[in-house]
């Protein structure tokens, strides 16, 4: 059993489909609010490499909207925390 089979019996995907998405190359350009939330459900899905671009750093007034992130992530680059949060996801 893959982890990708809910999605892959979708004839819209397919096991063709799912391995164009592991070959798939994206620039997500932003890790804050909608980049936080789209990124693990990117990873989720099966996406192959996914290249993060912020040179941002994570705020405590941000948290509650940047679900990515915890308290322990305050002052540290957002994209530098994201690859490791999604490397725990799908390594």
């Amino acid at each position: 059993m893959s982890r990708y089979d809910s999605q892959m019996i979708l004839p819209e995907i397919g096991e063709i489909g799912q391995a164009r998405l592991k070959r798939a190359r994206l620039l997500v350009v932003g890790a804050g609010g909608l980049g936080s939330t789209l990124l693990p459900i990117l990873v989720g899905a099966g996406v192959g490499h996914i290249h993060i671009m912020d040179d941002d750093v994570i705020e405590e007034d941000n948290l509650y909207w940047q679900t990515l992130y915890s308290m322990e992530d305050i002052g540290r680059n957002k994209a530098i925390v994201a690859v490791s949060c999604l490397k725990g996801l799908e390594p």
